[in-house]
């Protein structure tokens, strides 16, 4: 997902959720009936799609998929933008530090 080429289209199915961040573009199609969950952090250009197919739990034989249903949904979409957040985080600390450590000599 977040290791896709920048500027690819992320195609997110039926039941399923998907991240990207910068040029990328999460896109769905044949949403008919189904609703389509969309989170987004503009300063941090991380956002986040969920293609639900069901209402509730309730309606389903086979609950094993939490991305078929917007309650669970939200929790998994929330936790893979807090896991892509993370990792932009850490990846600019470590090109700020690695900066820093290649700019000055520590002593041996």
């Amino acid at each position: 997902m977040i290791d896709a080429e920048p500027t690819t289209e992320i195609r997110v199915k039926v039941a399923d959720c998907a991240v990207g961040r910068d040029e990328q573009t999460l896109i769905t199609i044949g949403l008919g009936s189904c609703v389509a969950i969309i989170l987004y952090d503009a300063r941090a250009r991380i956002g986040g799609l969920a293609h639900t197919l069901l209402p509730n739990e309730s309606m389903a034989r086979d609950r094993s998929n939490p991305a078929k249903f917007p309650a669970s949904a939200v929790v998994v979409l929330r936790r893979y933008c807090c896991t892509a957040l993370v990792a932009v985080v850490l990846h600019r600390y470590w090109r700020t530090a690695s900066a820093a450590a290649a700019l000055h000599r520590w002593p041996l």
